[in-house]
């Protein structure tokens, strides 16, 4: 019997709200973890917020999206998923994430660091 292939994620990431370096390390290390094949890359710009990303990852077959940046980011990324059976998972960065200070007890303590990013700390 054929081995199954591993899943695969993409990860549509804004550059100007994550650091990459972080964000790639930790993603891989999960991602091998889990058994999980290569990581899809793919990084917004100013003329695409993540929507074109997100329909490209779609081509590719991923198992799932994670949307890593800011609101738009993740909008964007609902966006383009809009339609589609294929999960999303998000890792909310920037400095006012609406999502992340809305969900505090939930979304921003299960960020890809594991830690509580600065804008879902209590005042």
């Amino acid at each position: 019997m054929p081995a199954t292939p591993p899943k695969v994620a993409a990860v549509v990431y804004n550059p100007i709200k994550v650091n990459i370096e972080v964000l790639r390390a930790h993603v891989e290390a999960e991602a091998t973890s889990a058994g999980w094949g290569e990581t899809v890359w793919l990084e917004t710009t100013v003329e695409d917020g993540g929507q074109g990303m997100t329909t490209k990852a779609l081509e590719q077959n991923v198992d799932m999206v994670f949307a890593a940046g800011g609101d738009g980011t993740i909008r964007a990324v609902a966006e383009g998923l809009q339609g589609s059976s294929t999960p999303m998972a998000l890792l909310p960065s920037g400095t006012g994430n609406l999502l992340a200070v809305i969900n505090r007890g939930r979304a921003a303590r299960n960020n890809v660091t594991g830690q509580r990013p600065a804008c879902a700390q209590s005042k």
